[in-house]
């Protein structure tokens, strides 16, 4: 069939338009899904106010690689950056030591401590082998003075020796459902098979808020250790934050390849969040973004 000059005009006419429209539509796609370079994914949907059609909150910034703020009793995200990123957990590790004993031991259990413990890196008590204790003791030197020989310890009473309770606290990571975590030991001494993430940190940390053991001995400002035979020592928190502007608990994590780490609690008109930072850069930066976090995330609540 022979097109005339007005039908070829016509067609071409239509392929432009066609054209014309696939490149509006995708454009309009990618913006939904981008906006500034920043994945949706990433953005806090709490804040996020395109539901009432206006321009997307702009997030304040920090400098740690990874951080996370959650609303203690539901659990919901108030801050994230970097949530799912693969990232070392230092000593706050040993908040999955700690529920696994207040799972399964008594506070006036007495545990053993082993010449395994005694072999750990700082931070430690060094105790002689054979020292005894009581499961709070160890509950408060593990947490409040972080000692890797106490976390050790802990381990081997309550599994028998560590591969087993590395086993254990595995488990009970699947069972939380963390997806992005696997534990190499009890304490948070590096390891390139021991890894977190903030999302599945603050799962484990929202856990620990629920047990009264493990967040009273956070909240303790000091701690006498006593061993059985009424020797003892007098350790005090690693968490600098603790009793400042609402922090009522904490629990601390530093190796050269994790950084700076802090799972911290707040408090502010009996509503409590939980703050997490991972590899911040010196202390100072911790506690700055500490502190940006947490005021964000009250503001979200209009608290």
């Amino acid at each position: 069939m022979r097109l005339t000059k007005r039908k070829v005009k016509m067609v071409f006419g239509l392929i432009c338009l066609v054209i014309i429209a696939v490149i509006f539509i995708t454009c309009n796609v990618n913006s939904l899904f981008k906006k500034g370079g920043q994945a949706l994914s990433d953005i806090n949907p709490l804040n996020d106010s395109r539901a009432s059609g206006n321009e997307p909150v702009v997030y304040p910034d920090i400098q740690s690689e990874a951080a996370i703020a959650i609303d203690a009793e539901t659990g919901k995200i108030l801050f994230a950056k970097n949530k799912d990123k693969k990232m070392y957990p230092a000593s706050t590790t040993k908040l999955m030591t700690a529920l696994i004993l207040a799972e399964k031991k008594n506070r006036q259990d007495i545990l053993t401590y082993s010449s395994t413990a005694k072999q750990q890196e700082a931070n430690k008590l060094d105790f002689p082998k054979g020292s005894k204790m009581t499961a709070d003791s160890a509950m408060q030197a593990m947490l409040v003075f972080s000692a890797n020989d106490i976390a050790y310890m802990i381990g081997e009473n309550v599994s028998g020796d560590m591969p087993r309770f590395v086993e254990l606290m595995n488990k009970k990571a699947s069972s939380l459902g963390l997806t992005g975590t696997h534990f190499a030991n009890p304490c948070g001494l590096h390891n390139t098979n021991h890894y977190t993430t903030a999302i599945d940190l603050s799962i484990i940390a929202r856990e620990s808020y629920k047990n009264n053991w493990i967040m009273t001995t956070l909240g303790m400002d000091s701690a006498h250790i006593k061993k059985t035979d009424g020797q003892g020592i007098i350790v005090y928190n690693t968490n600098t934050l603790l009793g400042k502007n609402g922090c009522i608990g904490g629990k601390t994590g530093h190796t050269s390849q994790a950084g700076k780490c802090l799972v911290a609690y707040y408090k502010k008109n009996n509503k409590v969040i939980i703050s997490i930072i991972l590899n911040a850069p010196d202390d100072e930066v911790l506690s700055e973004d500490m502190a940006t976090i947490v005021d964000w995330s009250y503001k979200s609540l209009n608290l």
